[in-house]
Order: structure tokens, then sequence, then C-alpha cells
């Protein structure tokens, strides 16, 4: 009541009303929030706020001082959290609710009897915010009301945490990204162009407003939350609750961002002369636009360099270019300028040099002529020249007083260019080679394997063999001495390393041997443990003999690749910090007017840098041999280089930055040929006819036939591209030093749960992340199925002689080395609570992978004419899959 209260306590709720009440901001007000802001936290610790306020003993005019700091502080966290909310930043709102809860608390005695009162209003503030914040998000991207009560229930949850502990800082963070997520759905970016404006004579808008950059970063502020909330200290129980409305948020916003951007997709490719003209080319078209869509949802944006990956792994490739195309740009430079108009602020076009070279290269990948010049001589002429240069080089590093041994001759170089045409491109040279391989083979195995049974199996070798007394020494002496030996060399081995350890072999090392090999061999516990490392060396040498070279290329690839496009994704992060937005402030307008053209200058020069000289530089693939010989043949040339940079350099800049420019230019530029050369082979790639119609190798039985546009239509399926590092379906499901992702996922879900048992204590964050490894390549493989079988049965449905009106694809199971995938198909006159299911089992039988397929239900509903379209596009699945038929199809 009024009259109970105290004079301190009627001042504390007099500061709380008055700073509720916004007035306009005058000098004043603004001089002392600008004075309060860097020196806030400092003064709450002069304050010593976490102890009582008033102690006994303190002057009373001290007291008064630091009553009149507290409430103005005070005052400072209301007044700000007011306007804060006023701003829809309820983040920032509530984590100065909280601090004025703090602060109002630290004043201890002398507000005791309004602390009920004040903080109930301070309570009841950050509900508001709380509430508001949650259902503006619901309302703005239009989410179902059970999913905007989940995102109510999380707002609420890390309201309270922000407003019960002050220090929350996860929290906070948290909510910080569902209030981006807030301000992005009413905020517009855009960007000027003023060159192009002036070269147009005003024609051009000198504003470009870029519509989807808003929805782009709203996606990453959900993702940063989702990847947040996961390392929050709550229960596991409550964190899979929270999860679920972020996920579904995600999904709403990249569904909306899909719809948006999918026509202007389908637009550009289409105009650009990627039409399809066939069914499977339409399945291929549709695999297209989702791809890119998934770049886009990724990584926020999208490059030159990705639609061509894409187009590379697609049917629909690059024809033989026309004379015109060749020299006003082909199909990919076309949509390149199509995309840049329909997508901006999203698609970033390709650099001169990565353009410039596909083009240049289009007259020798796309035509004949240079089809046949590449591979008849400069493909051989060129390995010759790197096969030998290698070898000069290794020698030279092994034997460097061999300087007389120069490979690297002319006739040489085309002796061996000839021998190889003589080889890979007639059917005497096939056969040559073959026979040479095999013969190779023969020699080892028999030499290393088959002789040496041969010869255990030889009847008189047999049967002394077989004798009592030779098998008694076998296992009382040999097989002892024999393992004691394997498990002891590797400690002697280790000690012949070491300064100063002398190790004498003699009768103490034998007997020490057999005393191991002994008690390995003859006791229970020592033929487990030999059983499990002869178990365990024959699975990883079979690793290493299968996957191991390959895989680790393969790894090599994928991680420089990752490198590269998360340096990418830095610098457009930093292209749109610098993108302007209505509403801004003059100061801002200003200062990124200066510094975007300056940045987009030097993002340029810092990409070629990176792209063009470093990567293929500390690339160990890129680098050998292509980059080491580079270095030899460049370096007479160096002076002359560097003379002509330096000349071009001096009177741009400075010499204390052109001189370190030129030199770190000079030692980065040999990884200009290991650019070149692959990126010459990604444009290859880019053709259809140069796609082989038959088995793939270099020892393919039968000559190479080029596959010609007009043919595209039958050209044969290749496997297809599922997971995020490029793996195939058999490299999905087949364990390996790079593959066997499904078989590793379920490891690791195994060893988690075993842990789980032997230590009886719960790990639930490795438990989680263990699923939701399991989680993303079901996702992956829910997501092939649904583009390459799903969509292509969906495509059926619109044409007159199938009976289908409509297909749905489930969820796969997952086991450690299959999967089955169901898809139920409605005929027109099929009840909907009993479709047609199409039960489809994907398995690995070693060395093959397999596709099983039941059908169960109505099979009467569709005719014969559908049920022939349906096994089309099975097969054309299984081919995709690269896996045979286990059983006649339906």
């Amino acid at each position: 009541p009024p009259g109970t209260r105290s004079r301190t306590e009627t001042r504390c709720l007099a500061v709380l009303r008055r700073a509720s009440q916004l007035a306009r901001k005058d000098w004043r007000a603004s001089l002392r929030e600008r004075t309060l802001a860097p020196f806030g936290v400092l003064l709450d610790r002069l304050l010593n706020i976490s102890t009582p306020f008033g102690r006994t003993g303190q002057p009373a005019r001290l007291r008064g001082i630091l009553l009149t700091l507290h409430l103005t502080l005070f005052a400072d966290a209301v007044r700000k959290a007011q306007r804060y909310q006023l701003t829809d930043r309820y983040a920032a709102a509530l984590y100065h609710l909280a601090l004025a809860e703090r602060r109002f608390r630290a004043m201890g005695e002398p507000c005791r009897g309004s602390r009920d009162a004040v903080g109930a209003i301070l309570a009841e503030r950050a509900a508001a915010a709380e509430g508001i914040l949650a259902d503006l998000i619901a309302a703005n991207t239009k989410l179902s009301p059970e999913a905007a009560g989940d995102l109510r229930a999380l707002t609420e949850h890390l309201g309270q945490e922000v407003m019960r502990t002050g220090s929350a800082r996860t929290a906070y963070l948290i909510l910080r990204d569902l209030e981006r997520v807030l301000l992005e759905s009413r905020t517009t970016y855009y960007r000027l162009r003023p060159v192009q404006w002036l070269i147009s004579g005003g024609k051009t808008r000198l504003r470009q407003i870029l519509p989807f950059q808003a929805q782009l970063k709203a996606l990453r502020a959900l993702e940063s939350a989702s990847n947040r909330l996961e390392q929050i200290a709550w229960p596991i129980s409550e964190i899979e609750r929270f999860s679920l409305p972020l996920v579904r948020l995600s999904d709403h916003l990249a569904t909306r961002l899909s719809g948006q951007l999918r026509p202007h997709l389908r637009t550009a490719l289409e105009e650009a002369g990627f039409n399809p003209r066939c069914h499977r080319e339409q399945v291929a078209a549709h695999k297209m636009r989702e791809e890119l869509l998934d770049v886009i949802r990724r990584r926020r944006h999208l490059k030159f360099t990705d639609v061509r990956d894409i187009i590379a792994r697609n049917i629909l490739r690059l024809p033989d270019p026309t004379f015109e195309e060749i020299r006003r740009g082909d199909r990919l430079a076309q949509f390149d300028r199509l995309a840049a108009r329909a997508l901006p602020g999203v698609y970033k076009p390709g650099e001169i040099y990565i353009k410039g070279l596909q083009q240049l290269g289009a007259p020798l990948f796309g035509t004949a002529p240079g089809r046949l010049v590449l591979r008849h001589l400069i493909v051989p002429t060129g390995m010759a020249f790197l096969g030998l240069k290698s070898i000069d080089i290794l020698v030279g590093l092994i034997a460097p007083n061999l300087v007389d041994l120069q490979l690297t001759r002319l006739w040489l170089v085309l002796l061996l260019a000839l021998l190889v045409n003589g080889f890979v491109y007639t059917r005497v040279g096939r056969g040559i080679l073959v026979a040479l391989w095999q013969a190779t083979c023969w020699t080892f195995r028999m030499l290393l394997f088959d002789g040496v049974r041969r010869l255990f199996r030889w009847k008189p070798v047999a049967r002394f063999l077989a004798t009592g007394v030779v098998r008694g020494l076998d296992r009382n002496l040999v097989q002892p001495l024999f393992i004691g030996a394997l498990l002891v060399v590797p400690f002697f081995g280790i000690g012949l390393l070491i300064d100063g350890f002398e190790i004498k072999i003699g009768l103490s090392s034998f007997v020490l041997a057999f005393a191991i090999g002994t008690i390995a061999r003859n006791t229970p516990a020592g033929r487990r443990m030999l059983d499990n490392a002869a178990s365990a060396t024959a699975l990883a040498l079979r690793r290493l003999n299968q996957t191991l070279v390959i895989g680790l290329v393969r790894e090599l690839l994928h991680f420089f690749k990752e490198v590269t496009r998360r340096f990418d994704q830095g610098l457009h992060r930093i292209e749109e910090i610098l993108s302007h937005q209505l509403g801004e402030s003059r100061p801002e307008l200003l200062i990124k007017a200066l510094f975007a053209p300056i940045w987009r200058l030097l993002e340029a020069v810092i990409q070629f840098y990176v792209t063009v000289l470093v990567e293929p530089q500390i690339n160990p693939i890129k680098h050998f041999p292509l980059v080491t010989i580079a270095h030899k043949l460049m370096l007479p040339f160096l002076p002359a280089v560097t003379g002509f940079l330096v000349a071009l350099t001096e009177p741009v800049l400075p010499k204390l930055i052109a001189y370190p420019f030129v030199t770190l230019t000079i030692l980065l530029l040999p990884g200009l040929a290991g650019f070149l050369v692959w990126e010459l082979k990604e444009n290859w790639k880019t053709y259809a006819a140069n796609h082989l119609t038959t088995s793939p190798g270099w020892l393919a039985s039968e000559p190479i036939e080029a596959v010609h546009r007009s043919d595209l239509a039958n050209t044969p399926i290749e496997p297809a591209v599922i997971g995020s590092h490029g793996e195939t379906m058999r490299g999905m499901l087949r364990r390996g030093f790079h593959s066997g992702t499904l078989p590793k996922a379920f490891d690791r879900l195994r060893r988690v749960l075993r842990e789980e048992i032997r230590d009886e204590i719960p790990y639930p964050l490795r438990l989680r992340e263990a699923q939701r490894r399991l989680a993303e390549v079901n996702r992956a493989l829910c997501v092939f199925c649904d583009r390459e079988l799903g969509y292509a049965l969906r495509r059926r449905c619109a044409e007159p002689g199938c009976g289908l009106v409509r297909v749905e694809t489930g969820q796969p199971r997952l086991s450690s080395n299959s999967f089955n995938l169901t898809l139920r198909l409605f005929a027109a006159n099929t009840p909907t609570d009993r479709p047609i299911e199409l039960r489809l089992c994907v398995y690995l039988e070693e060395p093959d992978l397999y596709v099983r397929v039941e059908v169960e239900g109505p099979k009467g509903d569709l005719g014969e004419p559908c049920w022939q379209l349906v096994r089309e596009d099975i097969t054309v699945f299984s081919g995709r899959s690269g896996a045979k038929q286990a059983l006649p199809l339906l």
C-alpha cells in the first residue's frame, strides 16, 4: 500500500514509471545513454552489484550517491528495454529487462518492500516480449497453430533462462537469432550500380533490389539458432523438444524460398537451351533444378562453377557448340548472363578467367576435330612429357649425381606418345596391354600365393608335413617362435631408433620371443587375441587394397574443395554486410557506398590468387607433378616475368607494397599450371560427346565412341552422386577408406550404445550426434529416391497411356548395408486406404549391388502399358543406383 512504502521504495517506483514513459530524445538523453553505454558494466562492478547495498557503517551522503547511481543504471536498463521492444528487438529487450532486475535486486534492503511489485512488472514485460516475438514470427511465416505454440514455448523457456540467470549468453544468442528472423522479414536489401547507371545514361536503375537476400539471411539465422540450441546446457529431452519448432520454421522458410527461386531457375535454364525432350530428360532437368536449389539453401549463394559441376553429372550436358556459340558463348555462358539478372544477390557470375577458359576450350572439347587432336596428340604427348619429367625429378631426388639424365627429349616424348596411341586406341594394342597386365598379375600371384600353395599341396611335401614329428614341431616350436618374433621385432625396431640404446640379438632374444609366442599360441586368451588381430588385419588389408589410393585422392580433393567453398562463403558474407537496406541511416549508406566498390575489387583479386595460384600450390594432388614440373619449366623465364610485373606495379603501388606483391606472385605463379589442367578437365566433362557409350576405362574391349546430342535419350545410365562427399550408392553402402557412409553411421551409433552399457553412464550428446549423422544419411537417400524414381513416376501420371493419378514416396528404412523404400501408387479406381505398394530393396552382396522389387495390392488397377512404363523407370533407377536387378521386374 502507498502509505506503508518508504521514501526509497516510492522513489524506485517513480523511476520505473518515468523510465517506461519514453519521451522524444533530446541531446541530454542521447548524451546520457551514450555515456552510460560503454561504462555500464564497469559501473556495475564498481558498485559491487553482487553484494547487498546499504551496509551498516556507510555515511548517509555516500549511501545517497550510491542509491542515485543504482537508480540511474536501473532506469537506463528499463528505458533501453522499452525502446528495443518498440523497434521489435525483443532479444535485446529481454537482456536489458534481466539487467534491470539484477540492478534493482542489488540495491538490497532499501527496496525490499517494492521488490515483488517491481519484479512482477519486469516479469510481465518479459513475458509480453517473449510471446510477441513468437507470435510475430508465426504470423509472418504463416506457421500452423501447433508449430506456433511450440515456438512460443521455446521463446518463453529461453526468456526465463535469460531472466533467471541474467548471464545465459547462449539463450540470449538464440533469441537474437529468432529476432533476426523477424527483422529480416521486414527488410529490403539493394545494391548500388553507379557504373552501369552512368554507362546506360540513366536507363539502368541506380538501385538493384535483392529480393531473396532477406530470406537467405533468415535461414542462416535459423541455422545458427539450431546449432546453438544443441550446445545449451539443458536436458537432452528439452533440446529434442525445442529443436522441433526451429526445424519446422527452417523447413517452412526453405520451402517458401525454393518456391520463389524455382520459376526463375526454370526460366533461365530453358532460355539458355536446357530444354528436356523426353521423359528421362524431364526427370534430369527436375533434378538439376533441385540440386541448384540445394546449393543455394546450403551456401546461401550460387556460383558459375557450381552450375558447371551439376551440368557435368547430368544427362542435359552441353552439345557440340556451333560457330556462333563458340564466338558468343554456349548454353552455360547464356545461363550465366540470364541467372545474373534473374537471381540478383544469389547468383555470382563466373570470373573472366574461368568463363574465358571454358569458352576457349569449347573448340577443343566440343568439336570432333578438337577431340581428335586432344585424344591423339595433346593428351598422349602431355602424359608422356609428365611421366618422363616426373621420372627425371624423382631420379634427381634419389640420385643427385646423375645430372646428365635427361629423359624429356623431343624424340623420346613423341615415341612414348605414339606408343600410348597404339596401346589405348587400337584393338591390337589394347589386347597386348591386357595380355601384359594379366601376365604380370599371374606371375606375382604364382610367386607369392599360388606357387607356394601348390608346393604345399604336392603329395610328397603334403605327406611329409602331415607326419606327427613335423606337426609337433610346427605347433610347439615354429609357430610360437614366429608369433613371438612378430610381437617382439617392433620393440627392437623402436629401440634401434633411440640413440644410445643398444640391442644385442642373441639366445636371450629367441628365448623371449619363444616364451611370448607360446603364451599367445597355447593359451585360450592368447588364441582369442590372435584371432581378433588376424581378423582386424585381414579387414584392414582388404580395405587398404580396395580403396586406399582412390579414397585418399577423393578425400583430399573433397577437403580442398570444401575449404575453397567455405572461403568463398566468407567472402560472400562480407559482400552481404556491405549491401544496402531500405531505412538505413545516411552515414551507414555513405560508408557502404564508399567501401562496396573497393571490396569488389579486393574480392576479385583475393579470389583470383586463392583459386588460381594458392590452392593448386597447397593441394598435393594438383601440386605433383603438374606444379612441380611447372616450377622447373618456368625457372628460366622468372627474371623476365619479375621485371615485367615490377614495371607494371611501380606506377600504381608504392615500393613497400609492390615488391612484396610481385615476390608473392612469382612464388605462386607455377600454381597456374595446376589450375589450368584441372579446370580444363572439369570443362571436358560438361560436353555430352565426351562421355563414353562403352564401359569406362582405358582397358575397354570396344572402341571409344562419342555420344552425340541427338542420342542423349539413349545414353547409358551412369551412377548418380548421392552424398555430400560425392559418393555413389556403392560408396554409401560399401565399407572403405572413403566410403561406407551408412555402415559407418551405424558403427558410430553402436559404439555409443556399447559405451553407455559398459560404463553405465548415459552420453546424450554423443548419442544425439550419432542419431543426427544417421538422419542425414536417411535424408540423402530419401532425396535421391524421390528425385530419381518418385518424380519419374509422378511424371507418368500426365501421360495418356498410364493409369496413375498419384504417387507417394515413403521414408527409407536403413540397415548396415541395405535400405528398403516403399512407394504408394494410386490409380483412378484404387481405394485410398489400400494403394498399390511398390517395395524396393537396395542391398550390397559383395562384390555387387542389387535391387529387389516386390509389389503388393491391387496390381490389376494399372494396365500392362502402365506397368511397362513403371518397369522402365525402375530400370533407370537401378542404373542410377549402380545396382543390378536381383529378380525380373514385377
